[in-house]
């Protein structure tokens, strides 16, 4: 029975990450987006808009595979620790 609450923990956890990732994603292309309108792109042009959304994908994708990265990196067996 706990690992049925563990799992849905996990899951609930996950899709919570996954709503910020898309949050962090958005704010990054527009950030992006902002920058580049600066430096004379113009904010209504396709060329902009296609970078906001190259951008936002990226950055999605990035945040929505890091627990999964970061995951397998901590569970490495550290060998330098135990010698």
């Amino acid at each position: 029975m706990d690992e049925d609450v563990a799992i849905w923990k996990l899951i609930v956890g996950y899709l919570v990450w996954l709503l910020a990732s898309a949050a962090i994603a958005l704010i990054a292309g527009l950030l992006v987006g902002a920058i580049a309108s600066a430096f004379g792109v113009e904010s209504k042009s396709a060329n902009s808009q296609t970078l906001i959304v190259v951008i936002a994908v990226i950055g999605f994708v990035l945040l929505a595979v890091l627990p999964f990265l970061l995951r397998r990196r901590m569970s490495r067996p550290d060998s330098e620790g135990s010698g």
